[in-house]
């Protein structure tokens, strides 16, 4: 299922979840940032999720 992050918001505030959902998306190019919000409102624990920051170490 693949929806905008204002649907996926709307489900969500309205606890109108699909009741068997076996694959989500959000629809675009969200950030990062967002995916991750957007699991953890679906009650994905997130806390393992790999994250980039986008920094690189100075190899000298």
């Amino acid at each position: 299922l693949a929806l905008s992050a204002t649907q996926w918001t709307a489900l969500i505030a309205a606890d109108r979840l699909p009741t068997h959902l076996a694959a989500a998306r959000l629809a675009g190019a969200p950030p990062l940032a967002a995916a991750l919000d957007l699991l953890a409102a679906l009650g994905v624990d997130t806390s393992t999720a790999y994250r980039l920051s986008g920094m690189v170490k100075d190899a000298s």
